[in-house]
């Protein structure tokens, strides 16, 4: 997987204040260190700036879950820390069991932010699914209303 692969995750790297639910780190060459500017964690409560699914701004459910390892590539380690964060749409189809459609819907809100991507959209929607079988694996209880908590 490349660091482009998911909606959320891709911004994150290039703005750490749409980070949600990873934080991104660098495994270093030297054992024991670890170059902690690469490193945003969230520390309170699930992030209310974006869906975790699709990047809406407009958070409305929280999904508890465990944290888990999303990816590791070229020596970059993406871990999902505790809850996820879901806009009404994608909550909807959460909720419907509708795991294509909501596949579909994060990848065109990736696409329509960055086309420069559309040529790798087969491998992204591969990418997006993974990412969400281990969401869904992962995930500990029933959805509930977001809480307005700030990002830290």
């Amino acid at each position: 997987m490349s660091q482009q692969i998911l909606a959320g995750v891709y911004d994150s790297v290039t703005t750490p204040e749409s980070l949600s639910n990873f934080i991104l780190i660098e495994r270093p060459s030297v054992p024991g260190r670890v170059f902690h500017n690469l490193v945003h964690e969230r520390r309170i409560g699930v992030s209310t700036s974006i869906c975790d699914f699709c990047s809406e701004p407009h958070v409305a459910w929280r999904y508890p879950a465990d944290s888990f390892v999303a990816y590791a590539v070229a020596g970059i380690v993406g871990r999902s820390v505790g809850d996820w964060a879901a806009c009404s749409i994608c909550h909807a189809l959460i909720e419907a069991g509708d795991r294509s459609a909501l596949v579909e819907r994060s990848l065109s809100r990736l696409l329509e932010k960055h086309p420069e991507m559309r040529p790798d959209e087969a491998e992204l929607r591969n990418d997006l699914a993974l990412l969400h079988r281990m969401f869904f694996a992962y995930q500990t209880g029933a959805a509930t209303a977001a809480a307005v908590l700030p990002v830290v």
